[in-house]
């Protein structure tokens, strides 16, 4: 009896290793890819960003769960980088912390983020984001913190108001046109 046990006991090992390892796979190349896309003139990333032999875990201001191992937080604030945030970071399911603060980031916020349910925290203060607030922040329901104040945003946010009723805190604050 312990024979056969053994063998489905390897078997589910090895499938379980080869699961963990595609899924940090997928969040390592949505930084991979998000990184292609922005300027980091101060290397606040620093090399590991660029290593495809480190764990994830360990890049600058990358924080991942102690069971799964996959990305739970991204905290890139006030690191001097430039460019747009790339859609890719859609692809970080298990994101709860989003903060890309105090940079340089510009344009329009990509719709995939509106995939990231896990989402509780997304401060994106301070940069030169422009566009509509979007809609689909309202879908976000475990959001709680979202501040998106001086940015370039425009339209009638306001009408956001409704859409937001489970957030503890909603800072939109200042440059709005």
């Amino acid at each position: 009896m312990a024979n056969i046990h053994f063998p489905f006991l390897s078997l589910l090992l090895i499938q379980c290793f080869i699961i963990g390892f595609s899924t940090t796979a997928t969040d390592q190349s949505a930084l991979l890819q998000f990184k292609a896309q922005i300027e980091d003139p101060r290397n606040a990333l620093g090399n590991e960003w660029t290593s495809t032999w480190m764990s994830v875990c360990n890049w600058t201001g990358v924080s991942c769960g102690h069971h799964h191992r996959r990305i739970t937080a991204l905290d890139l604030s006030n690191m001097g980088i430039k460019g747009t945030i790339g859609p890719q970071l859609g692809n970080l399911s298990f994101l709860v912390s989003l903060n890309l603060s105090g940079n340089n980031f510009h344009g329009e916020l990509p719709r995939e983020l509106a995939s990231l349910r896990r989402l509780k925290l997304v401060d994106l203060s301070n940069n030169a984001l422009s566009g509509e607030i979007p809609a689909w922040f309202g879908n976000l329901t475990a959001l709680q913190q979202l501040y998106l104040g001086g940015n370039r945003f425009q339209g009638y946010y306001h009408s956001f108001f409704t859409l937001f009723a489970f957030l503890l805190l909603f800072v939109i604050c200042y440059h709005f046109h």
